[in-house]
């Protein structure tokens, strides 16, 4: 049987105000340990002492039926159901300024038809838009085409990359996310964008 130092693991670590001590359950030959988050041990088995150490690992991957990308593994993770019903799902990735957003809709509807109903709601706060097409190379030399907006509320500046695909009968809604500082893109959100964009997969992939 081999043992390994060092133990990596995919997760996302929580936000809390204090301490918190994180531990995984580590069970080797039915024996059980609970090792503490990047903290070295020194774990008893069949007489002999092993020294182990576990550690998050920095990526993590979102996979969903045809899509796929890696992202930062300290990103909070969010999910929503509550519109199932109605044929809409909703996944969110957030980090201090950088957020992604997939929304799947399990029908197919028009480019227009969606990015007007995200839209409508800032300028229902009568916000300042300034929209330009764009595109996103991704993994494999591919592209895929969106719309890329800024906008302009009070003292806040927040920027979006749209991306709207078919896939599987189904519409999906990829949005990259900043809350822009000085006007400027946060360093967050040009890691988290080029993490994503590099990694990212769509099989089957249609925008029309």
């Amino acid at each position: 049987m081999k043992i390994l130092k060092s133990l990596i693991l995919s997760g996302i670590l929580l936000n809390a105000n204090g301490i918190i001590e994180q531990k995984i359950n580590l069970q080797i030959n039915n024996k059980e340990f609970k090792i503490p988050i990047l903290k070295e041990v020194t774990i008893d088995l069949d007489g002999k002492k092993y020294n182990i150490t576990a550690s998050i690992e920095k990526i993590a991957t979102f996979k969903h039926e045809n899509i796929e990308f890696d992202f930062p593994s300290n990103l909070n993770y969010g999910y929503d159901d509550s519109a199932k019903d109605k044929g809409l799902i909703f996944w969110s990735l957030n980090g201090d300024n950088a957020i992604v957003m997939i929304l799947e809709f399990h029908k197919e509807y028009p480019k227009e038809v969606i990015l007007n109903k995200l839209l409508n709601k800032y300028k229902q706060m009568h916000a300042t838009l300034k929209r330009e097409n764009i595109e996103l190379n991704i993994k494999n030399g591919k592209k895929i085409k969106g719309e890329f907006i800024i906008v302009e509320l009070a003292n806040i500046i927040l920027s979006q990359e749209i991306f709207i695909f078919y896939s599987n009968n189904k519409t999906y809604v990829l949005v990259l996310q900043d809350l822009m500082q000085n006007g400027k893109h946060t360093q967050e959100y040009q890691k988290v964008k080029d993490i994503v964009r590099k990694s990212l997969t769509i099989k089957g992939l249609s925008q029309r």
